[in-house]
This record gives structure tokens, sequence and C-alpha cells, in this order.
């Protein structure tokens, strides 16, 4: 049995999270998750009130991140990755956790105007995810 445990782009605060979250699925085969990428920051928590307060949350995050100067196409390439890690554990599906990476890395580079940096690959496993996740 071959364990990919060492991360190479994450920090370790992001990892011991990831590590938590991942450790309450009982079917995965058991790793832990490092890197050589030292602490970084802090993992930040917010329990919003409901979904609208969520999104209220999330949008003022972005903007606090334009306002110290990060590149809005710098959080396009993030989001859906982060998509892609926290609905893995949730669905408890990496399939899950791919498919809705790829359709909202699509779907960000479709509303930003960028559509042509998506391969022809990525838009036919966006498109057949989004309808096979539409179907079920």
């Amino acid at each position: 049995q071959v364990k990919l445990e060492q991360n190479y782009r994450s920090t370790g605060h992001i990892l011991d999270a990831a590590n938590a979250v991942v450790a309450h699925n009982t079917e995965r085969t058991p790793k832990r998750l490092f890197t050589d990428e030292g602490e970084g920051e802090k993992v930040r928590l917010y329990q919003a009130a409901d979904e609208r307060d969520e999104g209220r949350w999330i949008a003022s995050e972005i903007a606090k991140l334009a306002d110290k100067g990060v590149d809005y196409s710098d959080i396009a390439q993030g989001l859906p990755c982060f998509l892609t890690i926290a609905s893995m554990p949730l669905a408890s599906s990496i399939a899950t956790g791919f498919g809705l990476g790829f359709t909202s890395y699509a779907a960000l580079k479709l509303c930003t105007g960028r559509w042509r940096e998506v391969g022809p690959v990525m838009w036919v496993v966006s498109i057949l995810f989004a309808v096979n996740f539409a179907v079920r």
C-alpha cells in the first residue's frame, strides 16, 4: 500500500486542520499529511449564523485580501482548490471533491472572462460532473 503523505504546497497549520477533519472519516486509510513548508498562518474559524452571513463574511475576507494587494486571479486559482479539499472529507468521496473542484475552476474562469485558459478536457469533465450531480 502506498501512502502519499507529503504535501508540497500547503503549510503545517493547514495540514493539521485537514488531518483533524479527515480523521473523522472512518472509511479511509489512516495517514498523516506533512510538509516542509513551515507552519504558516494559523487557521481561523468563523461560525456563521446562516448562509447569508457566511457569504458576507467570505466576501469581506476577499475584499480584505484585495486591499492588501492580492490579485483576484490568485483567489480564482485558490478557491477551486479549497472547494476540492473541503468537499472530499465532507462528502466522503474523492471523486465528488475533484468534480466540484474542476467544475468551480471552469465556472470561475468563465465568469472572469478567461474561459480560453480552460482546456477542452477540463470543460468536458466539468460538464459531465455538473450533469451527473444534477441528475442525482
